[in-house]
């Protein structure tokens, strides 16, 4: 059982978002870390690797702006502040690339392990 699977988080149609194609990735290191993709609305969004397990792996999401992508970038702002968003999702994906379901809640219940560490840069 997953973490997400007992906190406070509910359970969205998984289709909020069409796939977790990366449209630019910014971090990468055995497959996708940390990148930005856009979701069934067009909107842009930036997730980054959660957690993982022999069938799925886990994907923090938030919406984002070029402002936020641009601090990232340039050492502005940290990973973990990115994330720190009033929305968050946590996308849990096939090992085949299906999106197998979302859910929605708060970024400070999710475990420190499964999250950036403050002051993590790019």
């Amino acid at each position: 059982m997953f973490w997400y699977e007992t906190a406070p988080w509910r359970k969205l149609d998984r289709h909020s978002f069409r796939t977790l194609d990366a449209e630019e990735m910014l971090y990468e290191f055995d497959g996708p870390g940390i990148f930005t993709l856009r979701d069934a609305d067009g909107e842009l969004n930036l997730a980054c690797w959660s957690d993982e397990d022999s069938r799925n792996t886990q994907y923090l999401v938030v919406p984002a702006s070029t402002g936020i992508i641009d601090a990232l970038k340039l050492g502005r702002l940290s990973v973990h502040d990115a994330l720190n968003q009033p929305r968050c999702w946590l996308v849990q994906v096939t090992n085949d690339g299906v999106i197998d379901s979302v859910y929605s809640g708060a970024y400070d219940v999710i475990p420190a392990d499964c999250r950036p560490t403050e002051g993590t840069m790019l």
